[in-house]
């Protein structure tokens, strides 16, 4: 009893201990024999999904990898196939041309038909003050008063467009100009005396007739009228009026069957309203230097009211475009006057910044434009002598209506 006593006393973690142990293996056991609810085979089908799991994330990724560079090689092929085919072909450029010049559905057609600027211009005129006393001859001299400037800001439209195939098309300019306060000084509703432009163009007519024809035309004014001067409103001298003159030319017109030189008398006529005058441009199909370029004015590539065939040849820009490598290179340009019947040569005056940075080119019209005494103008010498210096004679360039005068007077 006495060595139980001992034993149980010094011994009893290792007794515990292998009564734990036995204690644990035992359920065990018991779990592996019976396997109720099938825990092994759940544990033995979760680490086989799981491991195929495995298996099938590594696979794909080999295949995107293998995907990759498959569409790599294919987009590097394409792109060198495509850049080949485009530097040795114009298909690039045909594309690029279509979309920059000014035929129907292109990006720049639109601005052409009705271009967003609209150039300010002001007018100043010559007010004679002492016309009475002068006719009257209690002044020996007419006295002149300037007054201006009129400012007017236009807007442009081209109208009755006709496309050509052979790259070029024909319009009409209507211009609508509306009075700018902001800019002017006074109104255009100003009363001012000038003289009747009418009455002594129809004296210049018969300047080179016979002394018969001038004693006839003299008759015929001084029935109509006798007064050289006119008194109308800045407007009506601008953008046209009517006088004894005129009401008589349409009158005798009709009764002649003839055409009416015009309706109205004014500066700026042409300025307002739709021109008859039809002009043919080049729209750059074929080469964008060339974009608006006139070729033609009323069907006409050459005029007739000068004594050369450069003079007379229609030419340069309508004032829309003009040649892009003419001015990068700082050349000279020219701007077809139709009015005037001539090109008017434009030179580079200098390089600009005009908003963010974009650099503008600074044109100005040649000094020696009306300079009739350098041989390139001596074809626009109308009479002899020559015009002084800094006039130009447009009267040639009015033809057409001076034979119409004739004929019906």
């Amino acid at each position: 009893m006495t060595t139980e006593t001992l034993n149980s006393r010094y011994s009893p973690v290792d007794t515990r201990v292998e009564e734990r142990v036995d204690s644990a293996a035992a359920p065990k056991v018991k779990d592996a024999a019976n396997d109720e609810d099938g825990y092994i085979t759940k544990m033995k089908h979760f680490l086989t999904t799981a491991t195929l799991a495995n298996s099938s994330k590594t696979k794909p990724s080999k295949n995107f990898n293998y995907a990759c560079a498959l569409l790599f090689i294919l987009g590097f092929v394409l792109s060198l196939f495509l850049t080949i085919f485009i530097w040795f072909t114009d298909l690039y450029t045909n594309e690029l041309y279509k979309r920059l010049t000014i035929q129907n559905g292109s990006l720049l057609y639109d601005s052409w038909r009705e271009p967003p600027v609209r150039p300010l211009m002001c007018v100043y005129v010559f007010n004679y003050t002492n016309v009475n006393e002068y006719m009257s001859g209690a002044h020996q001299k007419l006295k002149v008063q300037e007054v201006g400037p009129y400012c007017y800001r236009e807007t442009l439209y081209r109208v009755n467009v006709t496309d050509h195939k052979n790259g070029s098309q024909t319009f009409n300019e209507m211009k609508v100009q509306e009075y700018a306060y902001d800019v002017s000084n006074g109104t255009d509703s100003d009363i001012i005396t000038v003289p009747d432009i009418p009455y002594i163009s129809a004296i210049a007519l018969t300047i080179d007739e016979n002394f018969i024809v001038r004693n006839a035309m003299t008759s015929f004014l001084n029935h109509v009228s006798n007064f050289p001067f006119v008194t109308v409103s800045v407007y009506d001298f601008c953008f046209g009026y009517q006088d004894a003159v005129i009401r008589t030319l349409a009158t005798m017109a009709k009764l002649a069957n003839k055409p009416i030189p015009f309706e109205k008398f004014g500066l700026l006529t042409k300025r307002i309203g739709v021109n008859p005058d039809r002009l043919t441009v080049l729209n750059g199909l074929g080469n964008l230097n060339e974009m608006g370029q006139v070729i033609h004015l009323n069907g006409k590539s050459m005029l007739h009211p000068w004594s050369t065939d450069e003079c007379n040849s229609v030419g340069g820009s309508d004032g829309m475009f003009f040649p892009r490598l003419r001015v990068q290179q700082g050349e000279t340009l020219y701007l077809f006057h139709k009015d005037s019947c001539r090109k008017l040569p434009m030179t580079f005056h200098s390089k600009e910044k005009i908003k963010n940075g974009v650099i503008g080119h600074r044109y100005s019209l040649s000094i020696n434009s009306f300079n009739n005494s350098i041989p390139e103008n001596r074809c626009y010498c109308t009479s002899t002598p020559c015009m002084p210096d800094g006039i130009f004679d447009m009267g040639k360039c009015s033809t057409r209506k001076i034979s119409i005068e004739k004929t019906i007077l």
